[in-house]
């Protein structure tokens, strides 16, 4: 409890026009992120992970008088699943393109390596 006003303290302290944090939990940004950087100027959003039972994610606040807020359903947030192309889609064979060597690689690496795979995912959501 005595933490969480310290931590609010040290953000505001840097006077930022942009705030981004991440494992945040759902109670303590509504409860105590988002009201009080509302009252200081600033709109926010909070995304949590998909994971079931996981209660925390990250947030964004921004200054409102220096940027325009967008829609709430313009707001998207993507797991790595979606952002990291499958090893089918990299690979030259099928036409795909070399750039993306390294992500097959470590598409590749999380094949093979079920444990990391995991990690990653419970990580990351």
């Amino acid at each position: 409890q005595r933490r969480m006003p310290l931590i609010l303290q040290e953000i505001l302290a840097y006077d930022a026009d942009i705030v981004c944090l991440q494992e945040v939990d759902r109670s303590v940004y509504h409860g105590l992120f988002e009201p009080t950087m509302r009252h200081l100027g600033y709109d926010g959003y909070f995304s949590g992970k998909n994971s079931e039972g996981n209660q925390e994610g990250c947030c964004m606040f921004w200054l409102s008088q220096r940027f325009e807020s967008v829609s709430e359903n313009q707001r998207e947030t993507h797991s790595l699943n979606e952002l990291m192309p499958s090893p089918e889609k990299c690979s030259t064979e099928n036409g795909g393109n070399e750039g993306w060597q390294s992500a097959r690689t470590i598409a590749n690496l999380l094949r093979d390596r079920p444990d990391l795979d995991s990690v990653l995912r419970q990580t990351l959501g």
